[in-house]
Order: C-alpha cells, then sequence, then structure tokens
C-alpha cells in the first residue's frame, strides 16, 4: 500500500509541478532530514502542541539534531527488538509508523513544506495500537495498575481533548490560521498566503509588510513582487508598485496577475495604451474575459470624462470585444460617438447593442438625443 501510494504522490506531484520547488535541494541534503523528520513526527504525535498548517523546508540541516536523531532512532530500533518475544505489537507498530510515514519522510521531496501534520495520520495508527497494547500489557498485571493506568488514559483523553477544542480554534480564518503558523514557525510562505488573505479582506495596508519580507527572504518569486505591486498601488505608492511589477514581470513573464497589475499601474501613470497591451497578454494568457472588460469599460468611462475620446475609445471597444453582454460598455460607446457627433455609428451601435443585451432601459435617454 505504502509503495503504491508514494507512486501515486510522484506521478501527481510531478503532474502538477508541485516537486521543482526544492529541486535545488541535494539529494544528500534531503537523506540527512530523514531522521531528523521521522523524530519530529513522533514528537508531534506523542506531543501535540505547536502545531501548524505549514512547517518551511530548512536546508542544510545542523549536525547535531541529525546525530541526535539518527542515535534515537537506533536505540528505539534496538529496544523493540530486543522485546520483540514478550511484547510483539511494539515491534509491529513500529514497522507500521515507519512504513506508513516513509512517502512523507521528504526523500521525494514534494511540495514546499518539511513535514505536515496530515502526514501522521496512518502512523499514528501504529504507534497508538502499540501504546495501547503496552498499556494493557502492564495494567494486566494487578487491579492497582488496572486503576492507575485507567487514570492514565483518561488524563490522556482528556488533554488530547483539550488541545484539539485549542486548535480548531487557529482554524477559525485564513488570517488566524497564518498568524499561527508565523508564530510556531516563520517563513516567507506563509507570510505571502497571510498577505493573500489580507488582501481578500481589502487590508492592502496590513498586508505590506508582510509581502516585502516575502520578498526580501526570496526575491526570486514572482507572485510575491506581483502581490506586492498591487498591495502598492492600492495604498497609493504608484512608482514602487511599477518596480515591483516589473520585477514580477521579469521572473514570470507568463505570469496573469503580474500582467493584470501591470496593466492597472500603466493606467494611473497615464498610459492607456500600455494598459490595454497588457490586458491584451493576460487574455492571451488565459485571463478571464468579462472581468478585464468590466476594467476597461470604466477606464475607457473614466478618459471619456475627460475628453480624453480618442483614447477612451479603444478600450471600450476591447471591453465590449471581451464582454459583448456589458450593458454599461454599449451604453459608453453610444455617448462617446454622439459626443463626437458620429450619429450614423452610435445608431449602429445601439442597434448592436440591443442584439446583444436586448432592449436596456439605460438605453431610452440615447435614442432621441442620436437619431433625431
Amino acid at each position: 500500500m505504502t509503495v503504491l501510494v508514494a507512486g501515486l504522490t510522484i506521478y501527481g506531484q510531478r503532474q502538477s509541478g508541485s516537486m521543482s520547488h526544492l529541486a535545488g535541494v541535494p539529494a544528500w541534503v534531503r537523506i540527512e532530514n530523514v531522521a531528523v523528520f521521522y523524530m519530529r513526527y513522533i514528537g508531534k504525535i506523542l506531543w501535540p502542541v505547536n502545531l501548524a498548517c505549514f512547517y518551511p523546508y530548512s536546508a542544510p540541516p545542523n549536525a547535531v539534531p541529525v546525530i541526535a536523531a539518527v542515535l534515537g532512532l537506533l536505540c528505539i530500533t534496538v529496544v523493540i527488538i530486543r522485546l520483540r518475544r514478550r511484547q510483539p505489537w511494539l515491534l509491529v507498530a513500529w514497522i507500521w509508523f515507519l512504513i506508513a510515514v516513509f512517502p512523507n519522510i521528504g526523500i521525494l521531496q514534494a511540495g514546499r513544506q518539511s513535514i505536515a501534520d496530515r502526514f501522521t495520520h496512518l502512523g499514528t495508527i501504529g504507534l497508538s495500537v502499540g501504546i495501547a497494547c503496552a498499556l494493557s500489557h502492564w495494567t494486566g498485571a494487578s487491579a492497582l495498575r488496572a486503576k492507575v493506568g485507567a487514570g492514565v488514559a483518561f488524563a490522556i483523553v482528556a488533554a488530547l481533548a483539550c488541545l484539539t477544542v485549542r486548535q480548531i480554534a487557529f482554524w477559525h480564518d485564513s488570517v488566524t490560521l497564518f498568524e499561527h503558523a508565523i508564530a510556531v514557525e516563520d517563513s516567507d510562505y506563509m507570510q505571502g498566503d497571510l498577505a493573500t488573505a489580507l488582501m481578500s479582506e481589502r487590508r492592502y495596508a496590513e498586508a505590506e509588510p508582510h509581502l516585502a519580507l516575502a520578498t526580501r527572504r526570496s526575491p526570486e518569486i514572482a507572485e510575491y513582487h506581483s502581490n506586492l505591486a498591487n498591495v502598492l498601488l492600492r495604498t497609493g505608492h504608484v512608482a514602487q508598485a511599477s518596480t515591483e511589477a516589473v520585477a514580477a514581470l521579469r521572473l514570470a513573464p507568463d505570469s496573469i496577475p503580474a500582467a493584470e497589475t501591470t496593466a492597472l499601474i500603466l493606467f494611473r501613470q497615464d498610459d492607456p495604451g500600455g494598459t490595454l497591451r497588457q490586458f491584451n497578454r493576460a487574455v492571451e494568457l488565459g485571463a478571464p474575459k468579462a472581468p478585464i472588460g468590466i476594467e476597461l469599460n470604466d477606464m475607457g468611462a473614466s478618459l471619456a470624462s475627460r475628453r480624453r475620446i480618442q483614447e477612451a475609445e479603444p478600450l471600450i471597444r476591447r471591453a465590449l470585444e471581451l464582454n459583448p453582454g456589458l450593458v454599461q460598455g454599449w451604453r459608453n460607446l453610444a455617448q462617446l460617438l454622439i459626443d463626437q457627433g458620429r450619429s450614423g455609428e452610435a445608431q449602429a451601435a445601439l442597434q448592436e447593442a440591443v442584439v446583444m443585451t436586448g432592449r436596456q432601459a439605460a438605453y431610452n435617454d440615447l435614442l432621441p438625443e442620436a437619431f433625431r
């Protein structure tokens, strides 16, 4: 079963590109971490405090914990082997744990994490069976031990229940979850995820320092630069946002978020042509058309309100190509044409609008002025 799961994991992670995150970590470093990760898993199972949704990968490991972990695993194995005739369940439990955890021990890295709490589920069954059998064996010797064992079991279950309630509270929302993960073990990945969660709540000023920290720690990751550019733009720091957007596009020329953010920045820098090019690039890369159409229409309307008709028209026309059902876009186009005295084109635009969207009240006040 473990071999099958390991094979499926490797295939799936390679298909999604998740195994490329740590391609630069040498094999010997991953092997050195095996014993350390096994001991960390045992620690998380037996003492489940400071649990987090993400534990960053630190390489290479320090020699002292590696040696200590290797000696610890050897000592446990030797003791269990010596007890195999009197307490064979311990050997079963130990082998169960070692094999069940093996696919996630990091020799073949899948994802950014070093270890993960979710990877202990099957391994915990083995250790739990071994501990339960050992406790049962010990308590069977006398009635007093049975009472003591019952008390110990009750105390363990009560403690785990309290820890469970406490841990559930950290999963209340994304911001709380990521803040807790950073408090347990800080990483640029969690800083970036916390910033993304804050951005989704429009808390841009709070997100900025987390993204700034993430970009300093991992300047090679385009996503951090793109998100930081977005945040800086929304907080009014357009020049700094432009610098971050350039960095994002340099690192990931085919990034849709980077192209869209760059388009927004160029519009703020009074470059409608550049804005249109970047939005077109985003569409070429596979960005959803309808939201970009709405954005272009709003930008075109803004330019038209400032009497910059020649620059507004290409944006609005492109908006309608991307989102033909945009009623306000058709109205804006017709109004723009009327303002220029192009009544025939305005009439044709309104006729096409009716075909695309049906007869809308938004068009009614334009008809008399356009066609009299």
